[in-house]
């Protein structure tokens, strides 16, 4: 009897203890799934965060490599501009060395010149480029300073620093304009060449060089009514010299289209044409031009006081001539040519 209840009890014992330990691994079990679907949770929310992060960082590395690109190009145009200028060779038929030049290239480099933002040409670059495009190449540039600017002045008129200040002004009000464009515009105002001269130098065809050199000086001129300008009230009380004036000949190509000789300027024996100018003697700058005129057609003093000739009636004297704008108690300083107005004129 006591045998089968020992028995029995340990049966039930077995059997509580089974249950307890089933009921443990369920617990564990379901413990361990909770754990797992909050770390999923976790390491996607973190995956989001980084793409987010990803997604700003390459924002900003393009914004940074837009910034940079323009000076990157910059850099990389007088690189090459440099490394152009260093490897050009001219070929020529074969000659001693002794007559051999070492600065031949510059005849092809000149074509060479990279085009720049006007925001960063110095009166430096305009010279050294300046003198690239008529044949005086980085060898030939190493010479005093006065020497390179009398030969930029020769070729193209005003100085560097004066053409850089243009080139300012150009870009301003003409957002397409190229330095080439005004150097050639400048050579051809000051040395007067002809189509075929100035496409040999530019290495444009001829009828680029006629529009572009037209192009570049009506630009130019539509400055005069803004920068040339005679007001009397910029003209102090105690000042009574105010300006110098003078008739200016002007040589000229023959006007095939209208012969005469009326164009005929006596002082060249060539054609050509008159122009006007007053410049202040207090502000050196230039307040007055009237012109052009035919270079034989006018006499200074004619056109001083708005006459055809001088035989002409004061009555029918142009008032808009400079004569009139010369408020009372000023007067100009002029030669011999303007003798007879002396409550305006002062002869030298």
């Amino acid at each position: 009897m006591f045998r089968f209840r020992e028995d029995d009890d340990s049966n039930s014992s077995v059997e509580n203890a089974a249950s307890r330990s089933n009921s443990v691994s369920s617990a564990s079990t379901s413990s361990k799934n909770d754990d797992d679907s909050t770390s999923l949770s976790e390491a996607f929310a973190k995956i989001a965060r980084l793409k987010k992060n990803i997604t700003l960082l390459k924002k900003e590395l393009s914004e940074a490599k837009k910034k940079s690109e323009s000076l990157e190009q910059q850099v990389q145009v007088l690189m090459e501009a440099n490394e152009a200028n260093k490897n050009d060779h001219f070929s020529s038929p074969p000659r001693s060395n002794r007559s051999r030049k070492k600065d031949l290239s510059s005849i092809v480099s000149r074509y060479n010149v990279p085009k720049l933002d006007a925001s960063i040409l110095t009166a430096d670059d305009i010279l050294n480029y300046g003198l690239r495009y008529v044949g005086f190449g980085e060898e030939r540039q190493k010479v005093v300073e006065k020497s390179s600017i009398d030969r930029f002045k020769a070729h193209y008129g005003p100085e560097p620093r004066t053409v850089k200040d243009l080139m300012s002004d150009l870009c301003t009000k003409f957002p397409d304009t190229e330095l080439k464009e005004l150097l050639m515009g400048l050579n051809w105002l000051k040395l007067y060449d002809i189509e075929h001269v100035l496409a040999g130098r530019w290495n444009y065809d001829e009828s680029v060089c006629r529009e572009k050199c037209k192009k570049t000086t009506r630009r130019i001129e539509s400055f005069r009514e803004k920068l040339i300008v005679f007001d009397a009230s910029m003209f102090r009380p105690e000042e009574i010299h105010i300006i110098t004036v003078d008739g200016v000949n002007f040589i000229t190509q023959e006007f095939r289209l209208d012969p005469s000789t009326k164009w005929f300027d006596h002082k060249s024996h060539s054609c050509g044409l008159k122009y006007e100018i007053a410049i202040s003697v207090w502000q050196s700058r230039c307040v007055w031009i009237n012109g052009p005129y035919p270079a034989g057609l006018r006499h200074d003093r004619a056109l001083f006081c708005g006459a055809m000739t001088m035989d002409n009636p004061k009555s029918t004297w142009d008032r808009d001539a400079l004569l009139w704008k010369i408020p009372e108690g000023k007067k100009a300083i002029a030669d011999s040519a303007y003798e007879g107005f002396p409550e305006k004129v002062t002869v030298k």
